[in-house]
């Protein structure tokens, strides 16, 4: 039995870590990898690898380090009133129009 949850925690960890190098949201980035860590460190304690423990433990460590940054440093937006016919918002329109 403790084979098969160590195999499922390999293959799960795989996936999520295969995944995460897919999409393009840094904030998921760094979830998904997390936990394909997390997953792999549990599967390298199932069955005694500790260089797979210590480096996950290393990316996990990274990874949390970077979440914290980014709670941390997100922005806060502001309403601010325009008029129709404010050359900011020509601007700004025109800019992403593209």
């Amino acid at each position: 039995m403790i084979e098969i949850i160590a195999q499922v925690l390999g293959y799960l960890a795989s996936v999520l870590l295969g995944y995460s190098l897919l999409v393009t949201n840094d904030i998921r980035f760094r979830w998904l990898n997390s936990f394909g860590c997390l997953c792999f460190i549990l599967y390298g304690l199932f069955i005694g690898a500790f260089p797979i423990v210590l480096t996950n433990a290393i990316l996990l460590g990274i990874n949390a380090f970077a979440l914290i940054k980014i709670y941390r440093t997100q922005e806060k937006f502001d309403i601010v009133e325009f008029k129709p016919d404010d050359l900011l918002i020509h601007k700004f329109l025109s800019f992403y129009k593209k």
